[in-house]
């Protein structure tokens, strides 16, 4: 924990006044040395006379507890330090405080220990800190649903054993359901006979399609029957990601990790985002969302015989991946696309989305397209039409819509590096016709090179607010994987619902 000891002068460039707020000074000891903690505003500082010092902000902190601990549960569950009485005997006091701070890391927890020679002056700091936390905006009664099947089938044990702990040790009150069958949480969450207004939020434990059936739920339950161009409206609860599956893409889009502490850690301190869906219609009618990627062609092919090596676990991504590829089918249909404003960006611009992205809080841009909109048209068959619209036709080997840069461990950078999580677009990404030397080139520059993965004469990328799609009649057609899961229909009508779904989570870190 010594990098959570600052000097004098680092301790300077910490302002945690705010104003008007009261002072609260007491005399404790730190790590046996002697000092002064001091409340004030949104934290505290704690110094000693050798001008060592600790500042914590009350944004950071998971909890306080005064008094003995519980060493059976927090010391496997949490690695906490081994407990020590007060080295002021039985008149004194211990206060503990559990810290997660800001790191480009996995988050952890950190333990301070102070000791109190006066029993009541304990209480009071603890009471005092204890105040400060009650007024966060943060989670206190949270619906959990499990998914014991996903991944390795380890989700039950990764939330038991390393999330249930963290939630404990908050105070938080949980309820738990754990499904024993597909679309179980989306019809659970949908149900309006389920009264969900007593919890602060939902946590899924599981992979990208637990998540997609707690959203999904939640914004049909809000939003009934919707046809094209009518308002969607936002989930209205947060959600939070245990990763417990097989790709977690959603989870390492929105905190840089797939790691269930750093994601319970977030849920706890109540940090939230913002991110956007897309809105699938067919036939006139709203069928499905995406918050991460829809793939026609390749995507889709891999879905499908993906879904018949079930028993084979996360491996078969990859199995069917190889025989996808192998294959080497081309698809033809029509393809149109509405473009963003210039405002809005290109995927080819390396901007990409981190916590406290400007480009997610910027006001949504109608003007003329980027300038290398022309530049993408020219690579293929395309028509423009009056509305603005850019209308091609196959074949195709690969279209694919990212509403974000969907990370993995299979992609680090992700599909498409630039886009990004609020800003009402998705990234539409054409794969045209060409040898199977180039398309492995493409592929294997996704898992490794980052903002080059669509540097391709045969590819052409577009931000767009809206597309749809329509199969050639005759020829046998692919499958939409929609987050990981198959649609119905190939007919589609593609639109971008800006930030309508609410999540526990800080974003990417630069370094992550």
């Amino acid at each position: 924990m010594g990098e959570n000891l600052l000097t004098s002068e680092e301790r300077g460039e910490t302002d945690l006044s705010t104003g008007d707020s009261e002072s609260l000074s007491f005399e404790c000891s730190y790590r046996h040395k002697r000092g002064s903690l001091l409340l004030q505003g949104s934290g505290f500082v704690w110094q000693s006379p050798s001008a060592s010092s600790l500042v914590v902000v009350c944004q950071e902190v998971v909890t306080v507890q005064q008094g003995s601990l519980d060493k059976s549960k927090a010391s496997s569950a949490l690695n906490c330090l081994e407990y020590r009485d007060s080295p002021y005997g039985s008149g004194g006091g211990v206060l503990f405080v559990w810290e997660c701070p800001s790191s480009r890391g996995h988050a952890r927890l950190v333990e301070h220990r102070f000791s109190f020679e006066d029993h009541n002056e304990c209480r009071q700091c603890h009471d005092a800190l204890k105040s400060l936390l009650a007024a966060l905006d943060r989670p206190k009664d949270l619906l959990v649903l499990i998914n014991p099947y996903g991944g390795r089938g380890k989700g039950r044990h990764i939330y038991e054993s390393r999330v249930s702990p963290l939630f404990h040790l908050a105070g938080i009150r949980t309820t738990v359901i754990v499904t024993r069958r597909a679309n179980e949480a989306r019809e659970y969450v949908q149900d309006h006979s389920n009264d969900l207004s007593s919890f602060d939020g939902i946590v899924s434990v599981g992979g990208d399609g637990m998540f997609a059936e707690v959203f999904e739920g939640l914004l049909f339950r809000v939003n009934g029957p919707v046809r094209p161009g009518q308002e969607v409206k936002p989930t209205g609860i947060s959600i939070g990601i245990i990763p417990a599956g097989s790709t977690n893409a959603v989870c390492y889009g929105t905190t840089g990790h797939s790691d269930p502490v750093t994601s319970s850690l977030q849920i706890v301190l109540g940090h939230r985002l913002h991110i956007d869906a897309a809105a699938v219609f067919s036939e006139e009618r709203l069928v499905a969302f995406s918050t991460c990627v829809m793939g026609y062609g390749f995507l889709g092919d891999v879905l499908v015989d993906s879904e018949r090596k079930r028993w084979m676990g996360p491996t078969r991504y990859d199995v069917a991946g190889a025989r996808t590829f192998l294959r080497g089918r081309q698809y033809e249909g029509r393809l149109t696309l509405y473009p963003a404003g210039a405002g809005s960006g290109h995927p080819l611009d390396g901007r990409v989305c981190l916590a406290d992205c400007s480009e997610c809080s910027r006001v949504p841009s109608h003007g003329d397209p980027p300038p290398e909109l022309q530049s993408e048209c020219a690579k293929g068959p395309s028509e423009r039409l009056a509305d603005g619209a850019i209308r091609m036709t196959g074949p195709f080997l690969a279209i694919n819509g990212t509403v974000m840069a969907c990370r993995c461990r299979r992609t680090r950078h992700g599909l498409s590096p630039s886009n990004h999580l609020c800003s009402g677009t998705l990234d539409l990404i054409v794969t045209r016709s060409t040898s199977r030397a180039r398309f492995l080139h493409h592929l294997f520059r996704c898992s490794q090179q980052g903002l080059r993965v669509l540097d391709f004469p045969f590819m052409q990328s577009f931000r767009v607010e809206r597309f749809t799609f329509e199969p050639q009649t005759g020829v046998a057609p692919s499958v939409w994987n929609c987050d990981g899961e198959p649609l119905a229909n190939t007919a589609v009508d593609v639109r971008v619902q800006r930030g309508i779904v609410s999540l526990f989570a800080r974003g990417v870190n630069r370094s992550t």
